[in-house]
């Protein structure tokens, strides 16, 4: 398997890979990536990898917030899709607490596991986003 990082800035402004760091400290935490859905190109894809000692601070959640809304406001993405193993609970509440709503259990045979998959359209991020700001008001 060839995983080339700089191919998916091909894809143009905005996606690709993002370092995770912590603002107190500088100190390099992980990483979160948003491109181009490997099984459906016209999704895009959010993803993660934190140091375990970043787990439960709501890095993950604050990276995947962020990103949604540049994705939705800034790139115009059509829908963000994300997948976690279903043993992986942090990882589904993150989806689920950025609106990813759930798509369908995948079993692969390359995991350790089945695996979920969330998404959540434009569209439904407009809503949520409407919604919200009415309460920001």
């Amino acid at each position: 398997m060839s995983f080339n990082i700089l191919a998916y800035y091909q894809q143009g402004y905005g996606f690709g890979y993002w370092a995770a760091i912590e603002k107190a400290t500088d100190e390099l935490i992980g990483w979160f990536y948003f491109r181009s859905a490997p099984d459906q190109p016209t999704d895009t894809a959010i993803g993660y990898f934190l140091k375990r000692s970043a787990w439960g601070k709501g890095y993950a959640t604050e990276g995947a917030q962020a990103l949604i809304r540049f994705g939705f406001t800034e790139l115009g993405v059509r829908r963000v899709v994300a997948t976690a193993l279903v043993s992986n609970q942090a990882s589904v509440r993150v989806m689920e607490k950025v609106g990813l709503q759930f798509e369908k259990t995948i079993t692969a045979d390359v995991s350790p596991g089945e695996v979920v998959r969330y998404c959540l359209s434009r569209e439904d991020f407009l809503r949520m986003d409407a919604f919200n700001q009415k309460f920001l008001d």
